[in-house]
């Protein structure tokens, strides 16, 4: 493989600079709480909206985390600091009744489409990639394979105030022109910084990307590294960027995408 698109992970929530509190913890339980039903009712399969990106690497541990906890005889509740939730989910494993939906679209990285495929490769983790436009995949997805509920990673922040109505906390039914489903947001009111430490206290690794200044992925011609990780310039007179899980103000995270 020409491209090094994975990044294990070696002890750097430690460079995350938060404090740390409960928060993160309760959200993650009241929302677990929320979707419970949804995940045990489809006994079948779960499907998720993934394209490497770490929202939706975010989405993937929440929901593998509650079904972890549920062969082990675990209560998921029981989360209560980053040490207690750090013993359990480095010990993940993805259930095989997960899909990862990919919707491949032109102007990507290749660095995300390497990503995706070791991910699915390492873990045994189903995957159905989508070649066309996704109101055009849901038509297929709910016509041909059953599909009732897709979980995304959306957060609060991706969206303009009052853009979205939720029929309830973390879910929404579709309209318009879109076949009839619903989506479930599992992070929905997560921070960034709060993404960061579900993904680093796992056992899956995230996208190399991140490591080199890009903290929220787009079209490949949209997507800049984010000035606000530049930390100077080396020898070869290229910039050097600290990682994304190193930027302080969540303000920022999207100023990597061009308008």
């Amino acid at each position: 493989m020409e491209v090094s698109s994975i990044t294990i992970k070696k002890n750097k929530l430690s460079d995350l600079k938060s404090d740390e509190t409960n928060e993160m913890f309760d959200k993650l339980i009241k929302n677990i709480e929320t979707i419970r039903n949804i995940l045990d009712t489809n006994k079948e399969k779960i499907y998720i909206s993934f394209n490497g990106g770490k929202d939706c690497l975010a989405t993937l541990i929440v929901i593998t985390y509650y079904f972890h906890c549920q062969e082990e005889n675990l209560d998921f509740k029981s989360i209560s600091s980053y040490k207690s939730f750090c013993l359990t989910t480095s010990k993940l494993k993805t259930p095989k009744r997960l899909t990862l939906v990919y919707f491949l679209r032109p102007d990507t990285f290749k660095e995300e489409i390497y990503y995706v495929y070791e991910l699915v490769s390492i873990f045994g983790i189903n995957l159905k990639v989508i070649h066309s436009s996704y109101i055009s995949g849901m038509y297929y997805m709910t016509k041909f394979l059953g599909l009732k509920y897709i979980f995304m990673g959306l957060r609060k922040s991706d969206i303009s105030e009052n853009d979205l109505i939720l029929d309830s906390d973390l879910i929404q039914r579709s309209d318009g022109n879109y076949p009839s489903f619903t989506r479930v947001y599992p992070i929905f009111n997560l921070k960034f910084q709060e993404v960061w430490m579900l993904i680093l206290q796992s056992n899956i690794p995230y996208l190399s990307l991140y490591d080199k200044g890009y903290t929220s992925l787009g079209r490949k011609s949209k997507t800049i590294q984010n000035d606000h990780l530049k930390i100077g310039k080396n020898n070869t007179l290229e910039n050097k960027f600290l990682p994304a899980y190193m930027l302080s103000d969540d303000e920022f995270e999207r100023s990597c995408r061009k308008s």
